[in-house]
């Protein structure tokens, strides 16, 4: 693959000259387009208090009719995953809630559905209708709502919101074949408020750049203490050091207060290295960087042509461990991400067109994973791929066991999984020796997904993130955007729930990261991203979202554009982390003066940090 052509697809153009260079396009891809120069961050709240029945604490629950006095009406508003049933045949169904004082304005709603293994009781035709005193005037309608899990939560904009002090959902038609509603089955009907309040400036700032040069940082690991590593590229020396190359991986650190603490530069002589993946193990006290180069960095061996992936770890202090490379002779070997298990071994994720270790390339491009143990000892080597498919490994999430989970996205039926769409992600699991357990795919009707962060929690479960056209897993879209989307799987593979964030001008997911208080992305949007009513584009802003381990929004934080010679200019976020009394460490590039920082080069690095959201 041309190194040019891959720059040139990545915005680079112009950063470096290699030339005469000819190749295939890219694996690389990147939302383009103009995004908003303004946003306002939104607090959302279930108006509806938990029900203990029909009139307590607070309101009154009906409904059109109850299967038995085991599913009530307030059933649906315990907060459990107990539900309202209705009887058999009633068409229309219908659950309401009046509240106690004044009357309210929703702006958003959700439903819960948890009946096991029977989905045909989800609703599939509804009105969400609001009284005005002397009629229901409908404020909300959705058709052909199919494919509801066992349990799941979708979450929909209100299209036409006004004050009404009572609200029905009414159902016309079920996911069961026949005609009519069979049975009704309703765990949890949400009515939410969204108010915006001013976008949330940072704690502090900085920037990293040259004159003439381009910089951006790829990811972004911390720990508790507020300390964060950074890893990217960069065509010039930072932060005092020199290039080694036309263009250089970065390592970088900083305190709580974004003092530098160190910062290493890796390249080679002559090409191309670039940084993409970053990690911590459990201790805090190692740093890993993944990406891939041209040549041999470190002085490690490497083929005389193609690419090579490479591993490099460092102690939290600055000082140099080891570095592995990983390729083929004539083959493109590209690494993207790292993960650490509870040991300290080290998953190195990628993709590559070559043979890796005695495998046979399957595909165009395979997805790869290297185990190396905590002395850089390589363990085994896998690939995956479909023949004549593209499949691209992007993030690597190890659990405390052992497992790492492998993360990316795919054009073929990979591992006799079904495409949705033309490309969809994917995540497989292997054990700790190397044996694959499963692999799922996530997409969407008519349009490319693609993932760019992938976190475990403690249970196991693994979080998917990045951005698609919108519908993933049946999630309305309610305008065709490029969406956020988040997933979970359980560890034994059981899609749990798939979370949308629908954005009238388009936004998407770059970084994700989890804790015990909850799951947290950011990436870039444009205009109000928490608004789909809001089309008005303009340039890249970053944003910060929190939802819990349910898949419901908690919040999020918008932040201002760059600005230079008067004009709004991007802002793109990559990576994020938070420290232990929540406060956020958020870092990418921007193509502007940016919050007292004045542009350097074309992009700068940035890395920001962010008081906890209230």
């Amino acid at each position: 693959m041309s190194l040019w052509r891959k720059f040139r697809n990545m915005g680079v153009m112009g950063a470096i000259a290699l030339m005469g260079c000819q190749g295939a396009e890219s694996l690389e891809a990147e939302p383009r387009g103009e995004l908003a120069e303004q946003g306002q961050a939104l607090t959302c709240t279930n108006l509806i208090p938990v029900m203990t029945s029909n009139t307590t604490p607070s309101g009154t629950v009906t409904s059109s009719s109850v299967y038995s006095a085991d599913y009530p009406a307030w059933k649906a508003f315990d907060s459990a995953t107990t539900f309202w049933l209705s009887s058999i045949g009633n068409t229309p169904a219908w659950l309401a809630y009046e509240f106690p004082g004044a009357a309210q304005t929703v702006k958003r709603y959700a439903i819960g559905y948890d009946n096991g293994t029977i989905t045909t009781r989800a609703p599939k035709d509804w009105t969400l209708d609001g009284w005005n005193g002397s009629a229901w005037v409908t404020v909300d309608a959705r058709s052909n709502q199919t494919g509801w899990p066992g349990n799941g939560r979708r979450e929909y904009v209100v299209t036409s919101p006004g004050a009404y002090k009572k609200y029905r959902l009414n159902v016309t038609d079920d996911n069961d074949a026949r005609t009519g509603n069979v049975v009704i089955s309703i765990s949890r009907l949400e009515l939410i408020d969204c108010q915006p309040y001013p976008m949330t400036s940072s704690l502090w700032t900085k920037t990293s750049g040259a004159s003439g040069g381009f910089s951006r940082i790829h990811d972004l690991a911390g720990d508790p203490a507020g300390r964060t590593y950074s890893t990217g590229m960069t065509s010039v020396g930072l932060n005092g050091a020199t290039a080694v190359g036309p263009m250089d991986a970065f390592l970088t650190a900083r305190d709580w207060n974004g003092n530098l603490l160190f910062h290493k530069q890796l390249g080679v002589a002559g090409t191309v290295t670039l940084g993409y993946g970053v990690a911590r193990n459990r201790a805090f006290e190692e740093i890993y960087v993944a990406g891939w180069t041209g040549g041999s960095l470190d002085g490690q061996p490497v083929p005389t042509t193609g690419t090579t992936a490479f591993i490099s770890r460092y102690r939290y202090t600055g000082v140099f461990g080891w570095t592995r490379q990983i390729g083929v002779a004539g083959a493109q070997t590209e690494g993207y991400g790292v993960s650490l298990d509870a040991a300290d071994n080290a998953f190195l994720v990628g993709a590559t067109n070559g043979g890796l270790d005695g495998n046979t390339v399957t595909g165009q491009y395979d997805a790869f994973v290297v185990k190396y143990d905590a002395s850089g000892v390589k363990q085994w080597t896998r690939q995956l791929g479909v023949a004549g498919k593209v499949t691209h490994g992007r993030r690597a999430a190890a659990d405390n066991a052992g497992n790492v989970y492998v993360s990316g996205w795919t054009t073929g039926n990979l591992d006799g999984n079904t495409l949705t769409g033309p490309q969809d992600v994917f995540v497989t699991k292997y054990d700790a020796n190397g044996v694959k357990q499963w692999t799922r795919l996530a997409g969407a009707p008519n349009t490319g997904a693609y993932l760019y962060g992938s976190q475990v929690d403690a249970a196991g479960n693994v979080y998917l993130a990045g951005y698609a056209g919108g519908g993933m897993d049946g999630v309305p879209n309610v305008i065709p955007q490029i969406d956020v989307f988040v997933a979970r799987f359980s560890p034994t593979g059981t899609k749990e729930w798939v979370w949308e964030l629908d954005s009238g001008s388009g936004s998407w997911a770059m970084g994700l990261y989890v804790d015990t208080s909850g799951i947290y992305m950011t990436g870039g949007g444009v205009a109000d991203i928490t608004q789909v009513t809001d089309t008005s584009g303009g340039k890249v802003h970053n944003y910060v979202a929190k939802l819990n381990f349910s898949g419901a929004l908690q919040w999020v934080v918008q932040q201002e554009t760059a600005q230079l010679n008067g004009a709004a200019q991007d802002v793109r976020s990559m990576g994020v982390v938070v420290d232990d009394t929540g406060n956020l460490y958020v870092g990418g590039y921007v193509d502007g003066n940016y919050q007292g920082n004045t542009l350097q080069g074309a992009p700068d690095a940035f890395l920001s940090k962010i008081a906890k959201p209230l």
